[in-house]
Formats: structure tokens, sequence, C-alpha cells
């Protein structure tokens, strides 16, 4: 058969009810008739609940446990991943594709896989999506910001150092002003909704597509900062624990809570429209027919759930329960969702592997599905506004975790205390006591996917 060209997008953070295939409350229409067209998935699942991790296993095939591209539990998690991927020998999926003759092209939206971080290795072309959007907020961010902070942390250090004379006051407010300018026309720019999707597609629609073609396009209009808590981020800094600690303190109200619901199904609605553009494009170009299109996320997010906002650190089904659509290209037997299985993220580089060697895939579906996490990539100690009994709290939510699904079952464990955080049935909470034959069995899955990684597990009943 002739190879077909991939197109692969990965609509970050974007959790599986985001879509209206998944979520009939919410509002993307262009995904609820494509999915009519192509097969999607129910029991996807992504192997980790950040960037990083996940993205390094669904381009190599592997768990992060095998790869090694993941935080740990100590440490600063910047540096010491950004090192892992640019060291990691493995062969990645535009490796493996431009090996079979694939023409591979990739514009990503998130710096943690942007160029020159390993994560391009492969690619014939592979570019920040550094549109205006972004362009303004480095601008705020590297340059503005740090002439503001120069005069002092803050306006009543900034008011004693005028009286003081050790600043000039006038130079203060010509540049907060300048600043308070440039933030204004950030927002009339449309952020925090619009985060420069709507450039990816520019950039698509005036680049050439010489089949066969790899096309791996990363989106950020689902991961945070959202409107609401944006225009709140003077007193709620957009940091996932911050929040988090301010929720636990009883300072988010549920209106709060309410109205960062709404922006992030709003954006789920912009990515409907981004993508609906992609595919009228690739039909327009006559390459439709011949494409496999993969629609997924990297992972999902957490809106509050049991308390938490973000991502990266708890398994929660809002995390790693993610959306799957694949349109088949023409003459490929697809694969049929099968609700008795899960379909990890990871196992998208086998698919594409067999689909682009001209081969009907196997089922990538599996009785057994894993996700892991290995602590935090977040420096609790950095959140220097909290007490130190919320720091403690937190500092113990701080802990490696490993998630297994299987027979409907969901099992979850902390690696550190040996806990059960999770375990039920569909969405069914269980106690392992009245369900032992499974949590045993699933225990068993744990242990031989551990492996030797120093990972503590309750013991079997």
């Amino acid at each position: 058969m002739e190879r077909p060209n991939v197109i692969l997008i990965i609509l970050d953070t974007l959790r599986k009810d985001g879509l209206s295939c998944y979520n009939n409350k919410v509002r993307t229409p262009f995904f609820e008739s494509f999915c009519s067209e192509a097969q999607f998935y129910r029991n996807a699942i992504a192997p980790s609940p950040w960037t990083v991790p996940s993205s390094v296993s669904f381009f190599t095939g592997k768990y992060a446990s095998d790869h090694g591209v993941h935080e740990e539990l100590k440490g600063n998690v910047y540096p010491n991943v950004y090192e892992k991927l640019k060291n990691y020998s493995g062969e990645l999926l535009a490796e493996r594709l431009k090996k079979k003759g694939y023409n591979t092209l990739g514009i990503t939206s998130n710096d943690w896989i942007g160029p020159g971080t390993g994560f391009d290795r492969g690619f014939n072309a592979y570019m920040y999506n550094a549109g205006p959007v972004d362009t303004l907020i480095n601008k705020i961010e590297k340059e503005l910001r740090p002439e503001i902070r120069k005069y002092g942390s803050s306006f009543y250090e900034i008011a004693m150092n005028a009286i003081k004379g050790k600043i000039n006051g006038f130079s203060f407010l010509k540049d907060y002003l300048y600043y308070r300018k440039m933030n204004k026309n950030l927002e009339n720019m449309g952020y925090p909704e619009n985060k420069d999707g709507g450039n990816i597609v520019n950039i698509l629609k005036n680049i050439s597509l010489e089949q066969p073609f790899l096309l791996f396009l990363n989106f950020m209009e689902a991961h945070e900062p959202y409107r609401t808590l944006y225009r709140k981020r003077k007193k709620y800094a957009n940091v996932g624990l911050l929040i988090t600690a301010l929720y636990l303190e009883g300072k988010l109200n549920s209106d709060l809570i309410s109205d960062t619901l709404k922006d992030y199904y709003n954006e789920s609605f912009l990515l409907d429209n981004f993508v609906s553009e992609i595919i009228q494009y690739i039909k327009e170009e006559g390459v439709f027919e011949n494409t496999l299109f993969i629609v997924t996320s990297d992972h999902g997010q957490a809106l509050f759930e049991k308390g938490f906002f973000g991502h990266g650190i708890f398994l929660y089904d809002e995390i790693i329960e993610v959306p799957l659509i694949i349109k088949y290209p023409k003459n490929y037997r697809p694969i049929k969702d099968d609700e008795k299985k899960y379909f990890n993220i990871k196992d998208l580089f086998g698919l594409i592997d067999e689909i682009t060697d001209g081969e009907n895939p196997e089922d990538m579906q599996k009785d057994i599905s894993f996700s892991e996490s290995f602590g935090s990539n977040v420096q609790v100690s950095a959140l220097s506004v909290l007490n130190e009994r919320l720091k403690t709290k937190l500092e113990e939510l701080v802990a490696p975790r490993k998630a297994v699904y299987k027979k409907g079952y969901k099992l979850v464990v902390n690696g550190i205390s040996g806990d059960v955080e999770e375990f039920k049935k569909g969405k069914i909470n269980k106690d392992p006591k009245d369900e032992k034959e499974i949590f045993n069995e699933m225990l068993d899955e744990l242990y031989f996917f551990k492996g030797k990684e120093k990972f503590k597990l309750p013991q079997r009943l």
C-alpha cells in the first residue's frame, strides 16, 4: 500500500471531557462531526501527567521509567529534565520516519519540547511558534518586568526608595506606565485565551508539504493561564501548587472555580476551530484521504477536583485520561474502540511505525495500562508566600506515584508511603478488602512494572 502522510496534533493539557464527542455539555462542533467519520477511543491513557515524559513516550513507544526522561523527587526539575532529553540516545519517531524517506516537520508552542531541547532530533524543520502573543509575553517577562523589579520588590518598597532618594520616582512612573500599557496590549490581543494557536495554522498554510510527510503540531490553548485567574494574577499567582494551597485555605470561592471551568472549556472551542481549519486545508491540498490524522493530548488538567489545580504530580482521571481521535488513511483497517481495553498514548509510536511501513496496524489497545509520575515538577520551597503548615502539607503531596488500569478498575499508589490513593471501578470507589482478588492482581502488575525502582507498595491482602 502507498505510504500515508502522518499528522500528529497534540492539544496540550486538554482532558478528555474537553471535547463534545466525550462530553455533550461542551461546545466543539467540528470534533462532534469529525468523530462520526474518524475513530475515537474512550479509554486513552497518558503515560505521564506532564509534557516532557509523556511526549518522549509517544515519540519512543516507551513508558517514562523505561526511557528515563522524567523529573526526580529531589533536585531542580528544569536542568535535570533538559539534560536527560538532550542526552537521550534512543531513536525518536521523527528519526524513524526520516529514515523511511519522510519529510519531517514540527511546530510547537511548548518550549519544554522546543528547538534545541533534543526533541527536535530527526526533523527536517522544527520551529517554535513565536507568534505575536508569545513575542510580547517574552518582551514583558524578560525585559519590562526586570526593569520594574529593579526599583523594588513591592509598591511599599518602591515608595520608600523614592522617599529616600534611592530611585528616580519619575523614571519608575514612566517605566511602570509603559509596562502596564504592554500588558493591556497583550490582553487586547486576546491573551490568555489566544496563545498563538492561529499562528500555527498560518505557518502551516505557507510551508511546502512534500509527500510523504510527518507533521507534528503542538497547541497550548488549553494550558493555564486562564482568563479569570489571569485577571486576578496579583492575588493568585499562576502556579498550580500555590492555587491549590489557596484552595486548601478556603481562599478560592465557588464562583472563581466555576468561572475557571468556563474559561477552560472556552479554550476547547478555540482548539476546535484551529483543528477544523487544518483539516480543511489538508482537504484542499488533496492529501486528506491518504493521511493518518491523530489528535490527542500529552496530559489533562485538574480544575480543583480533589482540591488540586494543574498537572504534573497526581494521577487523577482528569490529568491522565485524554482524548484520542484517529482518522485512518484510505485502504487501512482502523482499530475499533474496545471499551474493555486501554489505549496508552505511548503506543501511538507503534501505530505510526506500522502504518508508515504500509501495514495494517495491530490492535494497540491492551488489557492493562499504566501511568506514572516521579515527584514534583514544581519546587514547593519556592512558594514563599505560604505558611510553614501549608508547605509541609504540600511537601507530603509531592511523591512518586504509579497507576494501573485493568478490567475497568484503577489503582493508584503513593511510592513513598505505600498508601493506596485510589482504588475504584469506573467512577465508584471500592474498598480493597471487598475486592481482594482484583486488588492483588493489580498490585502484582505494579510490582512487575516498577522493576528495580525504589517504590513502596502496600501488602497484598
